[in-house]
């Protein structure tokens, strides 16, 4: 799946690419967000992948039609990040504690989110931030096998805080993002978390505790 990913990516970096090349024959931007909601739908995180399918779909088809409304598309975006700062996962500063039996599965949209996980047994899991993102704190966290973990951001950005035992691969694929690992101690000899995942126009940040 990681590799199919990875050719997914590659499709629509050539066909952007040549697009380019040839005069901007079409606006390709909608259907790269069609692209990242199908990617995102075939993931598991359904609700996401038919909100980014839709977007797209109707940016693409503003296009057509000859619209405006692409041109309304990111002054739109940036009033939503704003009207979602006030909507986000926040406690007065205070991270929320959660409990769970491995695995974790996270999906932020158009929101914010700060979590903190325990458990003894990590089974690894996913995380995706569509417009919004956040902390997500793992420092507490036993990895008894080695696991994945799967990391999908659009438009946002998250913080995942590793424990600081925690022998740590970071596989991820970025289009126009990034991922920045700061991690401190790079030299456990505990299992293998593996980070993979993207980072369309968005980021993600990898610390360790």
């Amino acid at each position: 799946m990681e590799h199919k990913g990875k050719s997914i990516w590659g499709i629509i970096l050539i066909i952007f690419g040549v697009n380019l090349l040839i005069g901007n024959v079409i606006n390709v931007w909608p259907l790269i967000i069609v692209a990242i909601g199908v990617y995102i739908f075939v993931r598991g995180n359904f609700g996401s992948g038919i909100f980014m399918v839709g977007l797209g779909g109707l940016l693409w088809a503003s296009t057509i039609w000859g619209f405006e409304l692409w041109a309304k598309f990111w002054p739109l975006v940036i009033i939503l990040i704003g009207i979602s700062s006030f909507f986000g996962d926040k406690r007065h500063g205070l991270k929320r504690s959660v409990e769970t039996n491995g695995e974790i599965s996270e999906t932020v949209v158009l929101s914010g989110v700060d979590r903190v996980y325990k458990t003894n047994d990590f089974k690894g899991g996913e995380i995706t931030a569509v417009l919004g993102g956040g902390e997500i704190d793992l420092s507490a966290v036993t990895i008894s096998e080695d696991t994945t973990l799967e990391i999908t951001v659009v438009l946002g950005g998250i913080k995942v805080i590793l424990p600081k035992d925690c022998k740590t691969v970071v596989n991820g694929t970025a289009v126009l993002g990034g991922w920045e690992d700061k991690r401190t101690n790079r030299d456990s000899s505990g299992k293998t978390l593996t980070l993979t995942g993207v980072a369309v126009l968005g980021g993600v940040e990898i610390v360790n505790s």
